[in-house]
C-alpha cells in the first residue's frame, strides 16, 4: 500500500489564457488599513452638541488612501492610529510583528477605536487624550510593542470614575472618600471648558501655538516634532488661549493632586514650571469654586472672615504661604481654611459637638450638618470658604 496520501486532481491555466485580473486584495487603496476594517466604519455618524450645533463625521473609504492620515473627529488620533490601537501607528509597516488590532473584552467581543467618534468608550475623555496619558504613565510595553493602561484605556469606560491622584474632597466630612467625592480623570480633563464644548466641533481641550509647538515634554506641555509620539494632538487642540502662552492641556492634571501651574501677581501671569501647586488639592479648590490652576488663589480670603487683630480697620493680607507669613496676616486665607480642615491628616469634621461631663461611657454627639433646619433644632452648615452664613 502506498504511504503517500491521495492527491486530488487540479486544473491548470496557461498564462496566455488568463484574463489579467489581479488577485483578490484586502487593502484596495493601499493605505495599510484593511478593507474589512474600513467597511466597518464606512457609514457617516451624525451628532448634535448640547447647544444645538450639528456635525457629521465622514466614514472611512476603502478606495481612498488619504483618509488614513485624517483626524476627522478631532480626538488627536488619525484613522491609522485608531485602527492600530493598542499598537503604535507603525503597526501597518510590513515588518511590524503583532497580533490583531483592537481589544477583546470578557465576552470575546473585539472592539476598535472609532475614527468617527472622539470618545469611543464614552467615558468623557477623548481617545487621543487617553492614549497620551497612557504613554505618560509608562503604559507602552516596548517588548510587546503595545499600550496597556487600566487608568487610561480609550476602549474601557470604567476609568471614567477613577481618581488616580486621589485629589477629591470628603464633602460630608465622614473621614471616608466615597466614589462620588472623587475628582475623576474625566473631570480633570475638561476642567475650565465651556459647558457646550464638543470635541468633534471644538477639538481637544488644549491650546496650541502652531506651527512651532512646545519644546517641553512635561505635563501640561504637549510636545511636537521629534519629541512627539502622537503628532495629531496639537492640530486637534481647540482655539482657546493658554494662560501662559504655551502648547498645553487646559484642564487640571489627573496624576497630580495639586495642579496649580501659574501665578497672578496682580500685574501679570507667570508660569510656575517646573514647580507646581499651592498646597491645596485640586478637588478641594474645585468644590469651593477656587481656581486649581492659579497659585495666587491660595492667599485670597473669599469670604472675608479674617480678624482685625490690631483693630486698625484693615485686614493685613497673607503675603506668603509660609507659616510665619500666615501667622502675621490677619486674613483667613484659603490655604489657612484648608489647613484647618486637614489638621495634619486628621481631617477636621465641621460641626457642633458635645460630650457629657464626667461620663463613664463615650458620649460624643455631633450635631447634623445641613443647609436648613427647623427653629427647634440646632445645626450648622459646612465650613465653606465662600460664605460665613450659619443656619440654626
Amino acid at each position: 500500500m502506498s504511504q503517500f496520501p491521495t492527491i486530488s486532481p487540479v486544473s491548470n491555466i496557461h498564462p496566455d489564457d488568463t484574463d489579467q485580473e489581479r488577485p483578490p486584495t484586502t487593502d484596495s487603496d493601499g493605505d495599510g488599513i484593511p478593507d474589512v476594517h474600513e467597511n466597518l466604519f464606512s457609514e457617516w455618524v451624525n451628532g448634535t452638541a448640547i447647544d444645538g450645533r450639528g456635525y457629521a463625521m465622514e466614514g472611512l473609504d476603502k478606495d481612498d488612501a488619504s483618509d488614513a492620515i485624517l483626524d476627522l473627529d478631532k480626538d488627536g488620533l488619525n484613522a491609522t492610529e485608531e485602527y492600530c490601537w493598542p499598537y503604535p501607528a507603525d503597526c501597518t509597516d510590513p515588518g511590524f510583528l503583532r497580533g490583531l488590532t483592537g481589544v477583546v473584552d470578557g465576552e470575546g467581543i473585539r472592539s476598535y477605536l472609532d475614527p468617527r467618534k472622539s470618545d469611543t468608550d464614552g467615558d468623557g475623555m477623548p481617545d487621543g487624550y487617553e492614549a497620551y496619558m497612557c504613554l505618560r504613565i509608562g503604559g507602552f510595553d516596548v517588548f510587546a510593542q503595545r499600550y496597556q493602561c487600566e487608568d487610561f484605556d480609550p476602549l474601557n469606560a470604567s476609568d471614567a470614575t477613577k481618581d488616580p491622584d486621589m485629589d477629591g474632597f470628603d464633602v460630608n466630612r465622614d473621614g471616608i472618600m466615597n466614589q462620588n467625592e472623587w475628582y475623576t480623570s474625566s473631570e480633570e480633563y475638561i476642567y475650565g471648558a465651556p459647558s457646550n464644548h464638543t470635541t468633534e466641533l471644538d477639538g481637544l481641550w488644549c491650546a496650541a501655538t502652531l506651527p512651532e509647538g512646545s519644546l517641553l515634554t512635561n505635563w501640561p506641555f504637549i510636545p511636537t516634532g521629534v519629541n512627539a509620539t502622537f503628532q495629531n494632538l496639537l492640530p486637534a487642540c481647540t482655539n482657546a488661549e493658554s494662560p501662559v502662552g504655551e502648547d498645553l492641556w487646559l484642564g487640571t492634571d489627573p496624576l497630580l493632586k495639586d495642579s496649580d501651574r501659574y501665578n497672578w501677581d496682580g500685574f501679570s501671569i507667570r508660569s510656575l514650571f517646573p514647580s507646581f501647586g499651592d498646597g491645596i488639592p485640586d478637588g478641594w479648590e474645585v468644590h469651593f469654586g477656587i481656581d486649581p490652576l492659579n497659585r495666587s488663589s491660595a492667599l485670597t480670603d473669599e469670604d472675608f472672615d479674617g480678624w482685625d487683630a490690631n483693630l486698625d480697620g484693615v485686614f493685613s493680607p497673607d503675603v506668603s504661604r509660609t507659616e510665619t507669613a500666615l501667622a502675621l496676616g490677619e486674613q483667613l486665607s484659603n490655604i489657612e481654611e484648608y489647613n484647618i480642615y486637614f489638621d495634619d491628616g486628621n481631617q477636621v469634621i465641621a460641626g457642633l459637638k458635645s460630650v457629657e461631663f464626667d461620663a463613664e461611657n463615650p458620649t460624643l454627639f455631633s450635631y447634623p450638618i445641613s443647609f436648613a433646619t427647623s427653629n427647634d433644632e440646632m445645626s450648622i452648615i459646612h465650613h465653606d470658604i465662600r460664605a460665613m452664613d450659619v443656619v440654626g
